[in-house]
């Protein structure tokens, strides 16, 4: 399985990212490796160097348990150019045929919003060693912004129905399923976040 954690900058993929392969190694006996988008950015084929990474993840020997992958990112807008964002329709249905057929790995969506006028995710993104690069609050907000023209949401109105996902709202406050509680993994997941 490759878990997928999509969303906002600065929204805790990153967070949510390790907790939930710590999760997974530590309760389920998992090996659970973590893949940073951001790290394949700068190669010649982005997209095809991640691909032959998770390859070799899955095929690698050594270990009798289940072998999952998480993909995450620490920098949204630096990552989005890769089809393995999934921050579109377009690109979810890829990473979903992809995963499919040459890896025969299902994929499993984690989606986080948070609100923008929450103070917790206020004091968390001015906190956020990523916000620092910016001078001012607005300059990070535009940054966010521009991002936030080219994600789209996993849609509810049906169109997405065929993936398994879960979306996160506020931290916890509103949790939205999709086939996550057909599978243990799924439902384990979904009951951890």
């Amino acid at each position: 399985v490759v878990l997928a954690v999509i969303g906002l900058p600065l929204r805790g993929q990153a967070h949510i990212a390790k907790r939930l392969r710590h999760y997974l190694d530590f309760f389920h006996g998992a090996h659970t490796s973590l893949f940073n988008l951001n790290d394949f950015v700068d190669a010649e084929n982005p997209d095809e160097a991640l691909l032959e990474s998770l390859r070799s993840h899955f095929e690698a020997e050594g270990t009798n348990c289940k072998r999952h992958a998480i993909l995450y990112t620490t920098n949204s807008l630096n990552a989005a150019p890769l089809q393995w964002s999934g921050h579109s329709k377009s690109r979810r249905r890829w990473m979903n045929n992809v995963l499919e057929k040459e890896l025969g790995a299902e994929l499993h969506l984690i989606e986080l919003q948070v609100n923008d006028d929450l103070a917790h995710n206020f004091m968390y993104m001015a906190q956020h060693i990523f916000a620092q690069k910016f001078d001012t609050p607005e300059a990070l907000q535009s940054h966010i912004n521009l991002y936030k023209q080219r994600f789209v949401t996993i849609q509810e109105d049906g169109t997405e129905d065929y993936l398994a996902y879960i979306k996160v709202i506020n931290y916890n406050s509103k949790v939205v399923t999709c086939n996550m509680m057909q599978t243990f993994l799924g439902s384990r997941v979904a009951r951890f976040l």
